[in-house]
């Protein structure tokens, strides 16, 4: 056996291994895609739990404000005219009235950069009673906090009925 010299050059790129700088390019392509689309996906987990968390805060809001309603003495609980947000009628139904102003129409409640605006509603519902209607059977409170984030406009909305002491459907 006699020693060999150099191999021939067509034969040294057969053998020689290695990654040449466009493998390199490729998988670094590659590699940046994968991180950017992670990325993304972890930053729309983020504004996912962001949204979630500020419908929470307006469920809790809206609880809270049927909460204040539902302790205030039957008689009391309407809408004074004179109040800013005080309408006739909502959704068909005629607005309770009360010369005091114990449940405001509207109002805004800021948490963190969020601000959410309260509508309160308190409605005149009809109930059936042997056979004839009674337009003033109970009342109907509602509340619906409304608020705006870089997806859009976003509503919670609670009902609650109210009824006199003894009274009940």
């Amino acid at each position: 056996m006699g020693v060999q010299g150099p191999l021939p050059p067509d034969r040294r790129a057969e053998t020689e291994a290695g990654t040449s700088i466009v493998e390199v390019m490729v998988a670094t392509l590659l590699l940046s895609v994968g991180v950017l689309a992670l990325l993304t996906s972890v930053g729309a987990a983020e504004r996912a739990t962001a949204a979630g968390d500020r419908r929470s805060i307006a469920v809790r809001m809206a609880t809270g404000e049927l909460e204040v309603i539902r302790s205030l003495p039957y008689d009391e609980i309407g809408i004074a005219t004179g109040d800013a947000g005080h309408v006739a009628r909502f959704e068909g139904r005629p607005t309770v009235t009360e010369t005091r102003n114990r449940v405001e129409a509207i109002g805004r409640l800021i948490d963190g950069s969020t601000t959410f605006e309260v509508r309160r509603h308190v409605t005149w519902a009809p109930v059936d009673v042997g056979g004839s209607r009674i337009a003033t059977g109970y009342k109907l409170a509602t509340v619906i906090v409304t608020w705006t984030d870089p997806a859009g406009r976003h509503e919670v909305r609670q009902d609650t009925g109210l009824y006199a002491t003894g009274a009940g459907p």
